[in-house]
């Protein structure tokens, strides 16, 4: 495109600082509709498109040149700031569970292809905008993720640990004499029905 360096530049910052003032009033709780605030959401749309207006010249080479320009604009120009004030946790649920359902439309696809374009509940999602999110954002929503895996893998060994238990072959028996652990074994793995293959639990009178 065509557009004079400091014209897009103006107008890049303008629609990220609207962008950032309008954010910070966004209900964004685990409790929230996020998607509520669609004029919010349509400028990030906006956002977007001038993103990727700008890495044009980084996809297209003209025919006098011997190699592809890099983007107009820094990219750190595109960052909406005031996301980072906002629940990473919560955000991380939200992400989590649209995206177990069905494969989400990138911020790409939603700006370029959808017609009309509609403010979506993938749409609606700041980690949908990776590239508009503050780093320390994305790496709270990391470290909610591994808090959540390390605590379903507890879970998990607990819950193993539980079941072996009650898989066990518990048996008592007198600390005298020696052969005494061997007889109750014996007699413990004779009973009908019993598996071998499970655990043996001695415990001493």
């Amino acid at each position: 495109f065509d557009w004079p360096l400091p014209l897009f530049q103006d107008l890049v910052q303008a629609v990220a600082d609207v962008a950032d003032a309008k954010v910070v009033h966004l209900e964004d709780g685990s409790d929230c509709n996020i998607q509520a605030d669609a004029p919010f959401w349509r400028i990030v749309g906006l956002l977007q498109l001038l993103r990727l207006a700008n890495e044009l010249p980084a996809r297209e080479r003209r025919l006098d040149e011997l190699a592809l320009r890099g983007p107009r604009v820094a990219s750190s120009q595109f960052v909406i700031g005031g996301i980072d004030k906002c629940d990473a946790h919560a955000e991380y649920q939200r992400w989590r569970d649209r995206s177990s359902l069905e494969r989400q439309k990138t911020a790409e696809e939603a700006v370029l292809e959808s017609d009309p374009f509609e403010v979506t509940e993938d749409f609606a999602l700041f980690l949908t905008h990776g590239c508009l999110v503050p780093i320390g954002f994305r790496q709270r929503c990391i470290e909610a993720d591994a808090e959540e895996a390390l605590g379903d893998a507890r879970s998990l060994s607990i819950s193993g640990m539980l079941r072996r238990r009650s898989r066990e072959i518990r048996i008592k028996v007198p600390r005298e004499p020696d052969s005494a652990i061997l007889k109750a074994v014996v007699h413990a793995l004779g009973q009908k029905g019993q598996h071998t293959s499970r655990h043996l639990s001695v415990m001493f009178e």
